[in-house]
């Protein structure tokens, strides 16, 4: 068997990941201070804010959504990538990682 070297792929994303997770609960709640403080009419009243309320809380819930998922398919990802591969692979991996093409 070919001498193995960490996956530098597998390293972006454990990195990611661990930022993910760490940054979770800011990035999934952004909009919460600003439904807080648009909810009871503290912020601005009327037919608009309500609708411009909702609209708002809507869009925080999707937020939290998504950022949930984003760290659910980073996880996924990193759960089927090999934490070791031949040097090549991890050449390749790494030019990728760059931005330049293998």
């Amino acid at each position: 068997m070919p001498p193995q070297v960490p996956n530098p792929m597998y390293q972006a994303l454990s990195d990611l990941y661990a930022s993910m997770q760490t940054d979770s609960g800011t990035a999934g709640h952004a909009l919460q201070d600003a439904c807080q403080r648009m909810t009871g009419g503290k912020v601005w009243t009327g037919p608009a804010a309500g609708t411009w309320n909702g609209n708002l809380t809507g869009y925080s819930s999707d937020l939290a959504r998504q950022v949930d998922q984003t760290i659910a398919a980073v996880r996924q990802a990193l759960a089927s990538t090999p934490q070791h591969v031949s040097p090549a692979e991890a050449l390749i991996m790494s030019k990728l990682l760059a931005g330049r093409p293998g």
